[in-house]
C-alpha cells in the first residue's frame, strides 16, 4: 500500500444474545452511566474478539454485563455493513 491509496476501513464485528425466560421476556441490560452510550438499554453482547467465535463473545458478555451464565443454543441471524 502506498500513501495515495486509500486505507481499508476497519470492520468491526460484534455478537449479542436474545435471552428469554420461561414467560418469553427478553433480557436488556443498561449502559453504565461511564460507557459511552449511558443508560441506553440494549441486549448483551459486545464486540468479538480477534480469533474469538461469536458464540464465545455472547457467553462472555452476558456474564460480564448481566452476571449470568449461558449456553448458546443457536444463532438467529448474521448481519453485515
Amino acid at each position: 500500500m502506498t500513501a495515495s491509496e486509500p486505507k481499508e476501513a476497519l470492520r468491526r464485528i460484534a455478537a449479542y444474545a436474545v435471552i428469554t425466560d420461561e414467560s418469553q421476556q427478553v433480557l436488556l441490560v443498561r449502559a453504565s452511566p461511564l460507557s459511552g452510550t449511558p443508560g441506553i438499554w440494549s441486549l448483551p453482547g459486545g464486540a468479538v474478539a480477534h480469533g474469538e467465535h461469536p458464540n464465545e463473545t455472547v457467553v462472555r458478555e452476558t456474564a460480564a454485563e448481566s452476571g449470568l451464565s449461558v449456553a448458546v443454543t443457536g444463532l438467529k441471524d448474521v448481519l453485515a455493513d
